[in-house]
């Protein structure tokens, strides 16, 4: 088969850009021919690395020109955009044929939806159902603002979203938020490399934490719970890797906190050996869809403590069988939660047996022919 993502931007070491990248490079190294869009790629390198048959291109459509305008020459430029995508995603279908579209951003639905009748079209959605009303409320200060985004997102959630021939989500949690009114719904979660061999030694005195240093991931409240588990343990470490608008405030959190063993490192590609020298992976996010970073933590066989966020822990994560959870936003049950795996070696060992066995369940070959068996129903329609 023939496969298109269209995505904005593959410089960024987070989690959609890992996702596009491992499945573009799975599916080519099943026999596919896939590319990968990008619309605001502007001349920077991909972050992760591809196979050399996957075919790259940028449109230079450059959403992001808009940024800091006022609304009105907002929409004004957002409508010229597009349309200018619009016409190259035509000219694109007429031109190589793909047998199908996948986007995983809804910014591209309208065109998506016009280009659809001569292929397959798949809308990824990232978060979960609630996540970008979030997202919104905090960075859009004026009720124009507000006003505008909330009337383009009930436009799109409720037309385009079911204009697609599947609009997959992450979890069975967001799929049930979604409700039946949306009929193109699948779920399918992430997808990650399983080497059953490889484990982390859980003896090693290391929790990890990794993602882009934002309000959503929450690393001020593992800073906070981490002040009490420092003071109880002081042997052990705790390592963020990221980068991030909230860097230096959380730099200053530290400081502040009078932390000793805690430290912000920068992103990493070789974040699956970090991974190995620690024993315990810990997620603060307020929201997620599906954290990859969660389920690569348990690849690696690190015993797992998350916060109950909306959406994706719990999907993944038995509660005392391979991971604990701890009540969302509770910064003393998250203390309490990581000081139990540091002081029990024999629970700590436990969940992380449990975890790397059941990481199995989203394995590149398990996931990945799910998605191929799915294109192929999609293109028999």
């Amino acid at each position: 088969m023939k496969i298109a993502y269209i995505i904005d931007s593959m410089s960024n070491a987070a989690g959609r850009e890992r996702v596009v990248s491992n499945k573009a490079t799975y599916l080519t190294r099943m026999g596919h021919r896939v590319s990968i869009i990008t619309t605001d790629q502007r001349q920077r390198p991909y972050y992760y690395p591809l196979p050399p048959e996957v075919t790259c291109e940028d449109w230079a459509i450059n959403y992001s020109d808009y940024a800091g305008q006022g609304m009105i020459a907002k929409l004004r430029a957002f409508r010229q955009k597009e349309k200018l995508f619009e016409e190259k995603l035509l000219a694109y279908v007429e031109e190589n044929k793909p047998d199908v579209l996948v986007a995983v951003m809804d910014r591209y639905l309208p065109a998506l939806t016009k280009a659809g009748h001569d292929c397959a079209t798949v809308y990824e959605h990232h978060f979960h159902k609630e996540a970008m009303q979030d997202v919104r409320d905090r960075s859009s200060r004026m009720g124009l603002q507000k006003l505008v985004y909330g009337l383009k997102d009930r436009l799109y959630t409720r037309y385009y979203y079911n204009r697609v021939d599947a609009f997959a989500v992450l979890t069975e949690e967001d799929a049930q938020k979604w409700g039946k009114a949306y009929r193109k719904k699948i779920v399918m979660p992430n997808s990650i490399g399983y080497n059953p061999a490889r484990t982390a030694d859980p003896e090693n005195k290391i929790v990890v934490a990794a993602g882009r240093l934002t309000y959503q991931k929450g690393f001020d409240r593992l800073l906070s719970a981490w002040k009490t588990v420092e003071a109880g343990y002081p042997d052990w470490q705790l390592r963020i890797y990221g980068r991030g608008e909230d860097e230096a405030a959380l730099q200053q959190q530290i400081e502040q906190l009078k932390l000793h063993n805690a430290a912000i490192l920068p992103p990493t590609e070789a974040i699956h050996d970090r991974m190995h020298e620690a024993s315990v992976f810990v997620l603060s996010s307020r929201f997620e869809g599906l954290p990859m970073i969660l389920l690569e933590a348990m690849s690696e066989g690190l015993c797992i403590v998350s916060y109950d966020c909306p959406c994706g822990p719990k999907d993944v994560i038995r509660d005392g069988k391979n991971g604990l959870l701890a009540k969302e936003g509770d910064v003393e049950a998250l203390a309490e939660a990581l000081a139990r795996v540091i002081r029990s070696a024999y629970l700590r060992k436990a969940l992380c047996r449990q975890a790397k066995a059941d990481a199995a369940r989203y394995s590149h070959e398990e996931i990945m022919n799910r998605w191929v068996e799915t294109f192929e129903t999609l293109r028999k329609k």
